[in-house]
């Protein structure tokens, strides 16, 4: 009976499997007296991969929007340029099968808006992956899934120790 409930269990688990992985960097930070007081002024995305829908533009400029307006609340006024550098959406029948995941790369940079000089630059990696129909129906929205999750890494490389944001 105990090795039945282990199997069932087993299962299940392989069933609903998923994980999310953080892999930002800075490579110029903010000084931390400059990271308490950022607001965003502007956000412009330089680019995405070709591979991407025309939808996926606007939901990460939606998203970054939303994550700076919760993660940035000080006086100061900051830009922020993001390219995207690499973007993989999973393949459902793999993902079912053996697990794969969805991935993010790029580049946020925080510039003076009167200089242009760039006072904050971080490398920027998010990616979900899982396996079994779970795996595959939480990798399904990928495009909104990696745009939602490329802000929050924003947010949490850029300004560290920021008030959760509640809205994304």
């Amino acid at each position: 009976m105990i090795a039945k409930k282990i199997v069932c269990a087993l299962g299940l688990a392989a069933l609903l499997g998923g994980c999310a992985v953080h892999s930002s960097e800075a490579v110029k930070v903010l000084p931390s007296d400059v990271i308490k007081n950022v607001r965003i002024y502007t956000i412009t995305i330089k680019g995405v991969p070709e591979d991407v829908s025309s939808d996926f533009k606007p939901e990460l400029e939606k998203m970054l929007k939303l994550a700076t307006t919760d993660c940035a609340q000080g006086q100061s006024w900051l830009n922020l340029e993001v390219t995207v550098t690499q973007f993989k959406k999973s393949n459902p029948g793999k993902a079912f099968l053996v697990g794969d995941s969805n991935v993010i790369k790029g580049q946020a940079r925080l510039l003076d808006p009167t200089t242009g000089a760039v006072v904050g630059d971080y490398d920027i990696g998010y990616s979900v992956g899982g396996g079994g129909l779970g795996g595959a129906l939480i990798m399904s929205q990928a495009e909104s899934q990696m745009a939602r999750g490329f802000a929050k890494q924003v947010c949490d490389t850029a300004f560290p120790g920021h008030k959760r944001f509640q809205r994304i």
